[in-house]
């Protein structure tokens, strides 16, 4: 073999290896880029909004890793970044309905019944995971069911008579949906 035949396999060599550390390195950095970008997202929120969200007369204060997303038909998302779960891409949400105007709930003891016929009818379908909780809020009492069907996630399904939404977060980590429950715990 050639001495020029060595240093041109050489040289190809070095292009091959050069283009498989460049293959890596923007792989990396999509990776990378994709477990930052909610993080960065919800801090950026917190710089132009502070932490509060209004729901016309309400009000919820949201925490660092958490922003509100893009307002859907009416329905509001609240977000988390997810920064502990590995390679989680999504965010965890916490979705905040418009009631309907013929089903608005009235008062305290109105929000407990839809709560209690919910849970009821979820867990007539043999599932018996969903259970009912009361969060204290400065505006009142919030009226939910918590299901944990598979045991290391949640989801948990809110009424109350202070605001005219139905809330919603799931399915999400227990710590995620105990994050959930601080910001539902904050409305005034």
């Amino acid at each position: 073999m050639a001495l020029s035949q060595v240093f041109v396999g050489f040289r190809w060599l070095r292009i091959l290896g050069a283009v498989a550390f460049g293959c890596l390195l923007l792989g990396t950095l999509a990776v990378g880029g994709a477990m930052v970008q909610y993080p960065v997202r919800a801090v950026l929120w917190h710089c132009t909004h502070e932490k509060y969200v209004n729901l016309g007369n309400a009000r919820l204060t949201l925490p660092l890793l958490w922003w509100r997303g893009k307002d859907e038909d009416g329905m509001i998302a609240l977000r988390h970044a997810r920064i502990d779960s590995g390679l989680a891409f999504m965010p965890s949400e916490l979705h905040l309905v418009p009631l309907r105007p013929e089903a608005t709930i009235r008062d305290d003891e109105d929000a407990e019944r839809v709560q209690s016929r919910w849970i009821k009818g979820l867990n007539g379908k043999s599932r018996q995971t969903v259970v009912p909780i009361v969060i204290i809020a400065p505006a009142g009492k919030i009226f939910c069911g918590r299901d944990r069907a598979i045991p290391e996630l949640s989801a948990l399904y809110c009424f109350s008579s202070k605001t005219p939404w139905k809330m919603f977060f799931g399915s999400g980590s227990i710590k995620e949906e105990s994050e959930a429950e601080s910001i539902l715990a904050t409305l005034k």
